[in-house]
């Protein structure tokens, strides 16, 4: 694989959550891209877009938003064309109404998050998957911003803490939430305040009625758990569906 994609090891974190998370671990992957990249480096990943993808590439004013979006959307070729056995710019990228994208035989499921110069992709057999990954920064108006995002009991926890654990905490539920909406295969437009997620060190889902919805029709049920990364201040979910137990 190319020096710019990195595996994450995330099995211990996998193990902790499941007994049988060695199957989990043969049918899915995680990956880390750098997207800050030479000039040339990031001409020769082009090659691996389509054309229709080259000419979105384009579009973009600013070089460096250009050069990021070519070395993700070519990351993602490479390391999903790897594990099928597929010519990276012979895959079929679709999306659904809501915005992710899936292959077209849906042969597995996958999900792509970018944040600056880093970028997440995961990849599933056994289900769906979503990711998300955000730098940390400061936010001027955090409480103000978490009102509209929160549910009333992550409000509740949000205000017991100082300043430097609330930016953390509102970070924490941020990509926990986005992952698994992204899970789900929709949009976090008008859902963040109707499911609720841990703030805490371990990541955990308490309540979505898509949580539900899903339970009673296909008996899945959704695993978060954060990923971890060498890169500082960096900060991801990702989120897995898995069948339950009859």
């Amino acid at each position: 694989m190319f020096p710019f994609i990195h595996t994450i090891d995330s099995e211990a974190a996998l193990i902790a959550l499941l007994p049988e998370a060695k199957r989990l671990l043969d049918e899915r992957g995680i990956w880390l891209v750098t997207l800050r990249l030479s000039p040339f480096y990031a001409h020769h990943l082009s090659h691996y877009l389509t054309q229709e993808e080259q000419q979105r590439a384009e579009r973009f004013y600013f070089v460096e938003l250009r050069e990021r979006f070519t070395s993700a959307r070519a990351a993602l070729r490479l390391v999903l064309g790897e594990f099928l056995g597929v010519l990276p710019w012979q895959l079929e990228l679709l999306q659904n109404p809501k915005g992710k994208p899936y292959i077209a035989d849906r042969a597995l499921d996958f999900n792509l998050s970018h944040s600056q110069d880093v970028a997440m992709i995961a990849f599933s057999r056994l289900g769906a998957v979503g990711v998300d990954v955000e730098y940390l920064r400061p936010q001027e108006h955090l409480l103000a911003l978490a009102q509209r995002v929160c549910s009333s009991a992550e409000l509740m926890e949000l205000h017991t803490l100082n300043p430097q654990q609330q930016l953390l905490a509102f970070y924490r539920m941020w990509t926990r939430k986005e992952a698994f909406i992204k899970c789900l295969g929709g949009s976090i437009a008008g859902e963040l305040k109707a499911i609720s997620v841990s703030l805490g060190p371990k990541a955990e889902l308490f309540e979505a009625p898509q949580l539900d919805k899903a339970l009673a029709q296909n008996k899945w049920k959704y695993l978060l758990f954060d990923l971890t990364s060498q890169i500082q201040p960096l900060i991801s979910c990702l989120c897995l569906e898995h069948q339950a137990a009859p």
